[in-house]
């Protein structure tokens, strides 16, 4: 993804080829249009991107028509999932994407508007990416702590002895400390309103242990 093989892509003899607009893609597209591939860029960077993607996307390819039905169908199930997940006490969560460094999904990401939909607050309070250590995680004291990680499919709670636990966290302490699937969290696309359930799952699940716990 970062740096294709340009030889490869031209041996498949495109027609459309959609890429994003890093200096490395944009080097990409002047090749393609060398040898008659189409080349469009596409950015997808936050939710509205989406829907401008895939207007981009099924206008290009001759199907405009599927591009508005996949629109409207993510528009109503995020509007849905927002409703379902209104009026809620919002957990504060924390959603990393890599460790050592811990690195996370801050303020103004895409990750960020998910949590808003789902009814949690983003306990990294940076925009961006922010880098963490163990001492900020501790008083930062996330209630939960979901690990984005390729080999996970769907969700999965994580045990006591994983690598977070190591630091005094509301998420350690409840056990509210989740992996989900990279590929569908993190990557923005038509699988948003999946990532958006994923990580609904896991606040309505603290939700309800804290429930039992009497809190």
């Amino acid at each position: 993804m970062m740096e294709p093989d340009i030889e490869t892509v031209i041996s498949l003899s495109p027609d459309i080829v959609f890429h994003s607009n890093t200096e490395i893609h944009r080097r990409i597209g002047e090749r393609l249009r060398g040898v008659g591939a189409e080349s469009l860029i596409v950015e997808t960077k936050n939710i509205d991107d989406i829907y401008s993607a895939i207007d981009r996307i099924s206008e290009a390819a001759g199907v405009s028509q599927r591009g508005k039905q996949l629109k409207a169908q993510i528009r109503k199930n995020l509007s849905e999932l927002r409703r379902l997940s209104s009026g809620a006490n919002p957990p504060k969560t924390l959603v990393v994407i890599q460790r050592e460094p811990i690195i996370a999904a801050g303020k103004g990401t895409y990750i960020d508007s998910l949590l808003k939909i789902v009814g949690a607050e983003n306990a990294a309070e940076q925009t961006g990416y922010p880098k963490y250590n163990a001492e900020s995680l501790v008083v930062m004291n996330p209630d939960i702590i979901i690990e984005t990680d390729v080999k996970t499919q769907g969700f999965k709670r994580l045990k006591e002895q994983n690598y977070y636990s190591r630091w005094k966290t509301s998420a350690a302490e409840a056990g509210n400390i989740y992996q989900m699937n990279a590929d569908v969290v993190s990557r923005l696309g038509p699988r948003i309103v999946k990532a958006a359930k994923l990580l609904q799952a896991a606040v309505q699940q603290s939700g309800e242990e804290k429930k039992l716990a009497g809190d």
